[in-house]
């Protein structure tokens, strides 16, 4: 293209010292080169600009491929993670609402003590983030569901999750401590059951919700990719 400039460049400059030619003349073909050089360099912009456009959608298309891939991996995690804290949660209630006769005989009952904490597969999305390219995803709904996801779901499920965490694991030091005695009749640790049932119901509701939004966010994707 810069060759090309110059060649017409040359041509004008040719025809402006051209004593063969009429002032009418030359002016005709001064116009003539002018409007090739524009179209030229307009022509070359916009393929560039197109290629362009073509690599970040390619790019941005592949990221949701990846991104769609790492949902499916987190609602695999997520629903493990539902269960196991719904049998925490029923164990609780069990013995929450036991009577204060029923506890003499309810030594044999146990908590679910599957402690892990829930991490999402969020590696795809970190590198495209960092590397500016969020902005390549042209579908605005799309672009602002991912963003919630991984920028207010994940975080708020991450902080219940530590939290349930810590506070069952309290459970757990406290029934060990109380070995060899009523544990369940124990004050202290049912008032740390219950609240470990609270917990568990709160991170049901946020684990839920993030399912929705992971959810919600696979089926824009697969339109989007369609």
């Amino acid at each position: 293209m810069h060759d090309e400039v110059i060649k017409h460049t040359e041509k004008i400059y040719k025809t402006v010292k051209n004593p063969a030619h009429s002032f009418a003349g030359k002016v005709r073909e001064i116009l003539i080169e002018i409007f090739i050089i524009v179209f030229a360099v307009t022509l070359s912009i916009w393929l560039h600009s197109w290629s362009e456009h073509r690599h970040e959608q390619r790019e941005a298309k592949d990221f949701l491929m990846d991104i769609r891939d790492d949902l499916a991996k987190d609602l695999t995690s997520m629903a493990k993670k539902k269960e196991n804290v719904s049998t925490i949660l029923t164990s609780c209630l069990q013995i929450i609402n036991l009577s204060p006769k029923q506890l003499d005989t309810a030594n044999n009952l146990s908590l679910n003590f599957s402690l892990n904490t829930f991490k999402a597969n969020d590696g795809n999305y970190e590198g495209f983030k960092s590397s500016g390219k969020i902005g390549y995803i042209e579908n605005k709904k799309l672009k602002k569901l991912i963003l919630e996801y991984y920028q207010e779901y994940l975080p708020a499920l991450y902080d219940v999750d530590k939290y349930h965490y810590e506070k069952h694991l309290e459970v757990w030091e406290t029934i060990n401590s109380l070995a060899g005695q009523k544990s369940l009749a124990d004050r202290t640790l049912r008032a740390k059951i219950t609240l470990d049932a609270q917990i568990s119901e709160a991170l049901i509701k946020v684990n839920n919700s993030t399912i929705d939004k992971a959810h919600e966010i696979q089926k824009l994707i697969d339109k989007e990719l369609k």
